[in-house]
């Protein structure tokens, strides 16, 4: 809960210093749906064994908030942040876990017709965060058990940070002087790092650490409504983000290996009703 704290920490001491600025600011409530994949290989390649970890239909309760100031006439700093609580999902005991996400850019703002039309080029920087957790875990003896045994009292987690730059554009455009629409589209370069822990025999000294280099797309549509002092909106959420050719290092009581990190995949999409007031 401490990062929650930080977060709208932050976020309200943003607001003091925007209110010198012009500013935009939105908080969001509503619902997440996430994915994750990852698929590890042995460094000999006449070794057929693939190892394959799956996450899928994590669903979130999830809160946003986002920040856009306005210190010059067309230059804009953007900071957009959320946390998500899972509360479901496919993977032994996936109903507890995390997500976070933090983002900040700079843009241009440019206007056109009377300010009915915006387009805002931007760069910036993104980390998206997964925790994952498992209270059980299965023991396969031999491919007769494909199944395995429950081992009781064992936890094992899973924490995947994705982070780098990206480049996008902001769209926003006046339908009528109370409806607006407006939409993202962002490309990130991203460096994707993972940690395990698996509860499991004693021959593991550490954390089973992952490294890969990757790409991914974050795309956001959205709608605005302003009724008396309250501006309301929706807005729909998409990312995507995928990395490849990296290493899973395993460190035993032996020394430290490596496997391959053949492929890792998070997905999410989310639906959020947002509110802002007129001051």
């Amino acid at each position: 809960m401490s990062r929650i704290n930080y977060f709208f920490f932050l976020f309200l001491i943003s607001i003091s210093l925007a209110n010198a600025f012009d500013y935009d600011y939105d908080i969001g409530f509503g619902l997440r749906r996430d994915e994750f994949h990852s698929s590890f290989a042995a460094p000999d390649e006449k070794i057929k064994g693939l190892s394959e970890l799956s996450w899928k239909d994590l669903y979130l309760y999830e809160v946003k908030a986002a920040l856009k100031i306005v210190p010059f006439s067309h230059y804009n700093v953007r900071l957009k942040g959320d946390y998500g609580r899972i509360f479901h999902g496919k993977h032994l005991d996936a109903n507890k876990g995390e997500a976070f996400d933090f983002s900040a850019a700079l843009g241009y703002q440019s206007t056109w017709f009377n300010r009915c039309l915006i387009f805002n080029p931007m760069i910036g920087w993104s980390r998206h965060e997964l925790h994952l957790n498992d209270d059980n875990a299965y023991q396969v003896l031999s491919s007769s058990m494909p199944e395995g045994d429950v081992i009781e009292g064992r936890h094992s987690h899973y924490r995947t940070k994705w982070k780098g730059p990206w480049v996008g554009i902001d769209c926003a455009a006046m339908l009528v002087p109370c409806w607006s629409v407006k939409a993202t589209i962002e490309y990130h370069w991203v460096q994707f790092r993972g940690i395990r822990h698996q509860n499991l025999p004693r021959d593991f000294s550490q954390d089973f650490k992952n490294t890969a280099y990757g790409k991914g797309t974050i795309f956001t549509i959205g709608t605005q409504y302003i009724w008396n002092c309250l501006v309301v909106g929706l807005e729909y959420d998409f990312a995507y983000m995928q990395a490849s050719h990296g290493f899973d290092r395993v460190y035993t009581i032996l020394g430290q290996s490596r496997m391959h990190l053949k492929n890792a995949c998070w997905h999410s999409m989310s639906l959020l009703g947002t509110v802002a007031c007129l001051f």
